[in-house]
């Protein structure tokens, strides 16, 4: 599954892959809403859960409420599975599932939580940790103190979210230290890799309006980021 969503390379999820693929345990990935990154990792957790023996793997997100539906977007995964291609005889290898957590018979979990345990972990992500940060810092650093610890240097941690509060997000210090790697080419695969993944991937990101006009601040800025190559519509949306 992992590999098909990673050929169609839809948004940003081919570059996710290949980062993962690389080697790279901790990946900053910085992106739009509504990308498909977070279903992408549901099913990566999944995939892992599935086909490998003994993997702890957790998607932490800001809220109940969306952890709970980010775990329904896998159970849906492993429901069409389960369907249409009884002859892996996932039905049977399920030992326990209820509407956050799923346990196998290979030893492998797969939770949906808002704080991580003091366990060492396979696979976490980390689900829009900028907005956990803005909403609580002491929350923000209990993950980042607390439980990104206990994943060990073989363990794969990524952080996806869209971004907000500027330098004033007490994640802005990880943002920046990740940007700065990856400008002076000094990263290495313990430290997080920074992956910017932008709006203008997305080809339904657009507002077609014959009646609107794109601001002439809004035409500089983009020439100051060297996005000139931008059609009308796309500088609508935005």
């Amino acid at each position: 599954a992992v590999q098909r969503l990673q050929r169609l390379g839809i948004g940003g999820m081919a570059g996710l892959y290949d980062e993962i693929k690389a080697g790279f345990k901790r990946i900053l990935n910085l992106k739009m809403r509504q990308g498909g990154m977070s279903t992408f990792l549901g099913i990566f957790a999944l995939d892992l859960c599935l086909f490998n023996n003994h993997q702890t793997t957790a998607i932490c997100a800001d809220t109940a409420e969306n952890a709970a539906k980010l775990f329904k977007r896998i159970k849906t995964t492993l429901d069409f599975l389960i369907e249409d291609f009884p002859e892996l005889g996932i039905q049977n290898e399920i030992v326990e599932i209820n509407k956050t957590a799923v346990s196998f018979k290979n030893g492998s979990t797969l939770t949906a939580v808002t704080r991580l345990r003091s366990q060492t972990y396979n696979f976490v992500h980390l689900s829009e940790l900028a907005k956990v940060a803005s909403d609580s810092a002491d929350k923000y650093n209990e993950i980042i103190s607390g439980g990104l610890p206990a994943c060990g240097d073989n363990s794969l941690v990524v952080i996806e979210t869209t971004f907000c509060d500027g330098k004033s997000s007490p994640m802005y210090s990880l943002v920046n230290s990740a940007r700065e790697a990856f400008l002076t080419d000094s990263q290495n695969k313990l430290e997080f890799k920074l992956l910017f993944v932008p709006f203008y991937l997305m080809k339904e990101y657009v507002v077609n309006d014959d009646s609107a006009t794109v601001l002439p601040e809004t035409e500089e800025y983009f020439r100051s980021c060297k996005l000139e190559f931008l059609s009308r519509e796309q500088k609508l949306f935005w």
